[in-house]
């Protein structure tokens, strides 16, 4: 009787191993970190460059978010939180600059892999436009 325990356990050992080797990454696809690549343009400033932004999932539909991005040959960092899809949708969200002393707001949505959106700078409780970006899947 021993024996067929020590059986069953290994089949359900080995089982266990092969179900999260092949589907947990596709089931887990969704969650955790996710960095997308684009470009934006800053639109008083004739200013345009390379983005890359990382999504990190704190619940449904909701996304610590950092976009990364050269400004003037400095590196920058802008860093805040987002709500929506990152698939098929409306995607929004505010960020602000390395010391937190400017606000951005930023909202588009995803179709067919690609997010295109428009992004502003709040400046004495008012919106004022500054640009769009766009980020590829």
């Amino acid at each position: 009787m021993r024996l067929n325990n020590n059986a069953l356990l290994r089949r359900v050992a080995l089982i266990l191993a092969v179900v999260t080797t092949v589907c947990a990454p596709g089931l887990f696809a969704s969650d955790g970190v996710q960095t997308l690549d684009g470009e934006f343009l800053w639109s008083s400033q004739r200013e345009r460059g390379d983005l890359e932004a990382t999504f990190e999932s704190t619940g449904d539909g909701e996304w610590n978010v950092s976009f990364r991005f050269q400004w003037s040959g400095q590196p920058r960092t802008f860093s805040g939180t987002a709500t929506g899809s990152l698939t098929d949708g409306p995607l929004r969200g505010t960020v602000y600059n390395e010391n937190e002393r400017r606000t951005w707001k930023f909202a588009g949505s995803f179709k067919d892999g690609v997010f295109r959106g428009e992004h502003e700078e709040l400046k004495r409780g008012r919106s004022v436009d500054t640009g769009t970006l766009t980020l590829r899947r």
